[in-house]
């Protein structure tokens, strides 16, 4: 159960919320059965209707076959002010269907195929918002921690409002899209390991590739350093583009208690790269102490620096 309420001399924003799940162990001899749903409300001044959300779903998670199947309504007058709703006045349907033989012999932990995987927005009227899909044609894991992925994918969108890609407009419309997926991971376990992504097919109304690759070097017991890097290529019928970003991470570790981590990340459609420090300190079980300091630079031409941030956390627990 949940309750809560903003209260101010003019309005007020007031939420009742419950949820519960059943879940059994017992199923076809040892399986999971997952069933649950949630209702919720708001409250607002001189709303009286059109203000619920809820969802009802089914979910079968095991090893070897997992099935979901979920419906999630939010109305549109439905306005958590003290929480989040990422969208309002839409219908989701979800529906899951995955399977993952364990073959001996072969030298793979497990083949894993995916008919269908699907997320499925309408508005309340049932025209179409969204709709991502994507079936797994081939994939597995070997027993030394290697995965590859073969995935066919379908996209839909329905923008109320025109999108701009580097000067390249997408009107408000219905598209329907097709993509093919190829991903590669190693071991992380392994002292240098990566990820690697080719994905290409439809984007909107015209075409994208796209590249993605990730290594990651963990040097002894107390120091990592990972680099991504992201390439679209895309063609519109109004022109083409390419969009780059790079990144980087670099962690230590100077003891269990006292850790460090620096990231920083840039692309050429802001021109604009940030750095990332934190340090992070347990002066006891229970503690925290954080210091994060934020930097942003303009790299349009030169690099200079723009915005500097500093904050710091202290979360300190007392004993009585």
């Amino acid at each position: 159960f949940l309750a809560t309420s903003k209260q101010s001399s003019y309005s007020y924003n007031r939420l009742l919320a419950v949820d519960g799940a059943m879940i059994r162990s017992d199923i076809f001899g040892s399986n999971t059965l997952v069933i649950g749903g949630v209702l919720a409300g708001t409250m607002n001044p001189g709303v009286r209707t059109d203000n619920l959300a809820y969802r009802i779903y089914a979910d079968f998670p095991n090893d070897f076959i997992n099935h979901f199947i979920g419906y999630r309504v939010v109305e549109g007058h439905f306005d958590p002010q003290m929480g989040f709703a990422d969208r309002t006045g839409f219908r989701k349907y979800s529906y899951t269907f995955e399977i993952r033989p364990r073959p001996e012999g072969i030298g793979v932990q497990y083949l894993e195929f995916k008919p269908i995987e699907l997320d499925y927005y309408t508005n309340m009227d049932g025209s179409t918002q969204s709709m991502d899909y994507e079936g797994r044609l081939l994939g597995f894991r070997t027993n030394s921690g290697e995965s590859f992925e073969w995935n066919i994918q379908r996209f839909a969108d329905s923008p109320t409002d025109s999108i701009t890609f580097f000067g390249n407009s997408i009107v408000p419309s219905t598209y329907w899209w097709t993509r093919w997926e190829l991903q590669v991971q190693t071991n992380q376990n392994r002292s240098v390991s990566f990820f690697a992504l080719y994905s290409w097919g439809g984007f909107y109304n015209g075409n994208r590739q796209r590249y993605m690759f990730q290594p990651l070097a963990r040097l002894g017991g107390n120091f990592s350093l990972g680099v991504d890097y992201t390439r679209n290529m895309v063609q519109l019928p109004t022109g083409g583009f390419i969009t780059d970003e790079a990144g980087a991470s670099l962690n230590y570790g100077f003891s269990p208690l006292l850790n460090s981590s620096l990231f920083g990340q840039w692309n050429n459609e802001d021109n604009q790269m940030n750095l990332n420090l934190r340090i992070h300190w347990i002066p006891r079980i229970g503690s925290d102490v954080y210091l994060v300091l934020n930097q942003a630079y303009t790299t349009a031409g030169r690099i200079i620096p723009t915005n500097t941030t500093i904050i710091a956390k202290i979360a300190y627990l007392f004993v009585l």
